[in-house]
């Protein structure tokens, strides 16, 4: 039985775009071992999908660590692996094959690679998700559609949701201040909500806590499940939801896939075309800054989505 690499690190929005061609992969390759190598933080996922048969821990040594390097190597090679597959098409993973001898069929950018993609400015302006489909088709695998986490399964009794609520993630990543609309804009799109008898459900980790708990105090109405949400429940949720909006985070990635009607908000300087979740409902409004995203612009995409206008 052939063992087959793939290789996929993240980041997390990638990695669920990713999905799909993971379970490509798993349909051409029936009755191979497939192992994923890839981050800590995707290996509950991975798993759980069931398209890989063991997964990887790559703790991505630093250039000066050559005991990892060499431990690295040695397990490289002692897998004899038949195929790679480069998810990842990263400089790290250039250097990864460099450590297989002999290198073993390899799908990438490396050039010297057997089943080589040209990494120019053409495969870099499409979405991410496309890159990759494109990449496995030179490895003759097709088609490749995007996963909808129709596999995840998680128990959200516990939440005692109302038959009509939207989801709503109004924070993100610490580092990236810019990426948020503003929060009073948040909670007042909550009270358009409410009025209309649909109930917000904040979600968001603790170091959102701030955010969600000044949209609470506009709309009480909300159900703040900040902190209380792991990620196959928000997929589980997302099935349920009239709707779901929010920034350029984790939750959205999740969501959109799920095929709930998604309204994703992004400023200038990010990319996404490139970057933004999948899914056959997903829409996104796009300005310079987020503060020159509307009230109205956002209810208008949002409402409609939802069959309110």
């Amino acid at each position: 039985m052939p063992n087959i690499l793939v290789i996929k690190h993240g980041a997390f929005g990638d990695f669920v775009q990713a999905l799909g061609c993971l379970r490509a992969i798993r349909k051409h390759h029936p009755s191979d071992r497939i192992t994923l190598m890839t981050t800590a933080p995707f290996e509950a996922l991975a798993r759980a999908s069931g398209y890989v048969d063991d997964v990887y821990i790559d703790v991505r040594p630093k250039w000066y660590k050559i005991g990892a390097w060499v431990k690295l190597r040695g397990w490289l090679n002692a897998q004899n692996f038949a195929f790679v597959y480069d998810l990842q098409n990263s400089k790290r993973t250039s250097v990864y094959f460099e450590l297989f001898s002999p290198v073993p069929d390899w799908n990438g950018i490396v050039k010297a690679a057997s089943y080589s993609v040209e990494d120019g400015p053409a495969r870099k302006a499409k979405h991410v998700f496309q890159a990759l489909v494109d990449q496995l088709s030179v490895a003759s695998i097709t088609p490749i559609t995007p996963d909808d986490l129709s596999w995840i399964e998680a128990d959200i009794s516990s939440f005692n949701l109302p038959a009509r609520y939207v989801l709503v993630a109004a924070g993100c990543s610490a580092k990236h201040p810019a990426k948020r609309w503003p929060v009073d804009r948040y909670a007042q799109l909550c009270v358009q909500f409410v009025a209309k008898g649909i109930t917000p459900v904040l979600l968001g980790t603790n170091d959102e806590a701030d955010v969600n708990t000044a949209i609470k105090a506009v709309c009480p109405e909300a159900i703040d499940l900040t902190g209380h949400t792991t990620l196959f429940q928000i997929a589980v949720m997302a099935r349920g939801a009239v709707a779901a909006v929010g920034n350029d985070t984790g939750p959205i990635q999740m969501i959109g896939p799920t095929g709930c009607k998604t309204l994703g908000l992004y400023p200038g300087f990010s990319n996404p075309a490139r970057h933004g979740p999948l899914g056959a409902n997903v829409t996104t409004i796009q300005r310079h800054t987020m503060a020159d995203i509307t009230l109205d612009q956002v209810w208008h995409q949002v409402s409609r989505a939802c069959g309110l206008v």
